[in-house]
């Protein structure tokens, strides 16, 4: 009698443990990013908070190399925050029409350009989210904007990124997905 008690009791145990680990091992099924961009019409300036699901871009920047420790201890390092903003000014852009698009910024090499979004503050949520806010100059008044959002695209294919664009009381929004990750606003 003990030995079938003892059996049921192993059983139960496998299979708590099979549908635990198979739930928290499963991925999520869907990946967001969400930009809102404001333009400072005293400083000229945007202003952006990026907020990210902080394990699926600390997963992103480990694969590829740029960081080497949690997003926490990454945020404390100089050297691995420039590669952090390399990655971000890689996949987030916002320059004039006129301007065209940026080339790619090696990791190791970035330094910050007029092009470039610098990391002014962030927060790590309790909810597990990391808000980056980020800024940098215009240096012109473009007739348009090219944005440009594929955060962590290349990681995972089904991630869409959702922008608010903010200009003197004016919103637009786009939603960007791998198939769709760029468009142009009207700025003046």
């Amino acid at each position: 009698m003990q030995k079938s008690v003892k059996q049921k009791i192993y059983k139960f145990l496998f299979f708590l443990f099979v549908t635990t680990s198979s739930f928290l091992l499963r991925a999520h099924d869907y990946y967001f990013a969400f930009a809102e961009v404001e333009f400072n019409e005293k400083s000229s300036k945007l202003e952006a908070t990026l907020i990210v699901t902080a394990h699926d871009l600390e997963l992103h920047l480990i694969k590829r190399n740029i960081i080497n420790t949690s997003i926490e201890k990454a945020l404390l390092d100089s050297s691995q925050v420039r590669g952090f903003m390399a990655e971000i000014n890689n996949q987030f852009m916002i320059v004039p029409e006129n301007q065209g698009m940026p080339s790619i910024i090696d990791s190791k090499d970035f330094s910050l350009n007029s092009q470039s979004f610098q990391l002014d503050g962030y927060n790590i949520r309790l909810d597990g989210n990391l808000e980056l806010y980020l800024s940098k100059s215009m240096d012109s008044n473009p007739k348009k904007l090219i944005i440009t959002f594929s955060l962590m695209m290349n990681q995972f294919p089904d991630q869409q990124n959702k922008l608010t664009f903010i200009r003197q009381s004016k919103k637009s929004t786009f939603n960007f997905t791998l198939s769709n990750f760029i468009y142009s606003l009207d700025f003046y």
